[in-house]
């Protein structure tokens, strides 16, 4: 993977108003490198990994749900032990 040092603040200048930095002065190709990674962020696909995290999570609040849901007074060794 490509290391991003070109994002350092302290690598270009910026502009000052009343005190505080309220812009900052690129070139072009730093510019262009940046454009294209905030696309890439922004119209990126949906990930099958995606799904299967909010699946999992959907799982894991159903669990919490239904053990919340049951009887304390069960004997969870034995089932556990019957499975």
């Amino acid at each position: 993977m490509q290391q991003l040092d070109f994002l350092s603040q302290n690598q270009y200048p910026t502009l000052h108003e009343n005190g505080e930095v309220t812009a900052v002065v690129i070139d072009i190709d730093s510019f262009r490198q940046i454009k294209m990674i905030l696309d890439n962020l922004l119209h990126r696909k949906q990930e099958p990994e995606d799904e299967i995290v909010a699946a999992a999570s959907a799982l894991w609040q159903r669990m919490i749900g239904e053990a919340k849901a049951e009887d304390n007074t069960s004997d969870w060794v034995a089932e556990l032990y019957a499975l």
